[in-house]
């Protein structure tokens, strides 16, 4: 995020901006023209470019220039600078949070309690789950993840993280849903295993193998 210093020809109309405003863009830049673009799912643009990691420099550097294609907001003067920086990964994990449809008294395990499984545990308790349970191999996640409104931590490093999760649910056949945002494979499988069936898996992490 920053001030704007120039504005190209249609950007202060496009975005309602003038120079001297607050402005960030989206991390996505989507190419416009695919079948999701035209659908209103930029998010899920095939060929996108992605500031500092294809295509366009990140913003890292003093200056940024945000290309043609960019999707740019307005950062309001009331809104200090540490909670526009949170607005982001608070909205991609209230997404994930609405995606796995979470009901009144299910049993939901957060697997990573990073700042996205942090925030993913604030936007489930307010869904008002019979237990809320945060899974890590940090102590000091776990930790936070009980002020950002976890009931239960697990630490999958020092305990049999499956069969605590099933003994906290009726009958032991497994939890509701599980949001899934440690970026680790291994997280995938243990998270199948704690899913009771006709559980709902929230796979919103990425990784590499």
């Amino acid at each position: 995020m920053g001030r704007v210093l120039k504005l190209g020809p249609g950007a202060a109309e496009k975005y309602n901006l003038k120079v001297g405003d607050r402005a960030v863009a989206e991390n996505i830049v989507p190419c416009g023209n695919c079948y999701y673009c035209k659908h209103g799912q930029y998010n899920l643009c095939d060929p996108h470019a992605v500031f500092g990691i294809v295509q366009y420099n990140g913003g890292w550097a003093q200056h940024m220039i945000y290309p043609k294609g960019s999707i740019v907001h307005k950062v309001p003067e009331n809104i200090s600078l540490k909670d526009a920086a949170i607005i982001e990964p608070l909205a991609c994990a209230l997404h994930g949070v609405n995606k796995a449809k979470i009901q009144h008294g299910e049993v939901v395990v957060v697997i990573g309690c990073g700042a996205i499984g942090l925030l993913m545990i604030q936007g489930a308790k307010l869904k008002t789950p019979k237990h809320l349970i945060a899974v890590d191999m940090n102590n000091h996640r776990l930790e936070l993840a009980k002020t950002f409104g976890a009931e239960v931590t697990i630490n999958a490093g020092e305990e049999d993280a499956v069969a605590r999760v099933k003994s906290l649910t009726e009958d032991g056949v497994g939890c509701d849903v599980v949001l899934e945002a440690a970026g680790n494979n291994k997280s995938v499988n243990i998270a199948v295993d704690m899913l009771r069936r006709g559980g709902r898996l929230m796979e919103f992490s990425v990784f590499a193998e």
